[in-house]
């Protein structure tokens, strides 16, 4: 998971180069400095989305085996 990690981060770094260096947006037409601070601020928030879903998704996979686990030892018993 931390692959999708280094591919927001590589995508915001490129992004901020291309402001930089063009001094333009390149989705929305406005000036370079906010759209590098809101570029900044929505990959910020993607990367966070992200790295809960992850976050939830390995929660429930753990939960779904330790509760198959859990109904595996019941039966055995019984």
């Amino acid at each position: 998971m931390w692959f999708f990690k280094l591919l927001f981060l590589l995508v915001d770094i490129v992004g901020n180069i291309y402001a930089l260096s063009t001094h333009q947006s390149f989705i929305i037409s406005m000036d370079y400095v906010p759209f590098i601070v809101l570029f900044n601020a929505v990959m910020l928030l993607f990367i966070f989305f992200v790295d809960y879903s992850i976050h939830k998704w390995e929660r429930y996979r753990l939960s779904e085996e330790i509760g198959d686990g859990i109904l595996e030892l019941y039966h055995h018993e019984h």
